[in-house]
């Protein structure tokens, strides 16, 4: 997210689940600020909605070159880069 004068105000990812929905993942620490800042920069007449899950969820970031033979240790869904390509998001219910 950033401000009108380009400047930084908060890192996140944002996740489309389905046609007009979508999840918002950022630091938990920001989960105010950031509905704050969405609401505010909504159109008055807005039929958007936002509904704070973050004690519903967790989610973890790991990055690297090393991240996709780590992961795969810990699921047996399919990371390579042909099912799993950037900027694609996948829900990972098993754990080995």
């Amino acid at each position: 997210m950033q401000n009108p004068s380009g400047g930084y105000e908060n890192d996140c990812s944002l996740v489309r689940l389905a046609h007009n929905h979508y999840m918002m993942i950022a630091p938990t620490i920001q989960q105010t600020r950031c509905r704050v800042w969405i609401e505010r920069h909504l159109p008055a007449d807005s039929p958007v909605t936002v509904n704070d899950v973050t004690s519903s969820y967790t989610a973890i970031c790991i990055m690297g070159p090393f991240t996709r033979a780590l992961l795969s240790q810990l699921t047996e869904v399919d990371l390579s880069p042909e099912n799993f390509p950037f900027f694609t998001y996948k829900v990972c219910l098993t754990i080995l």
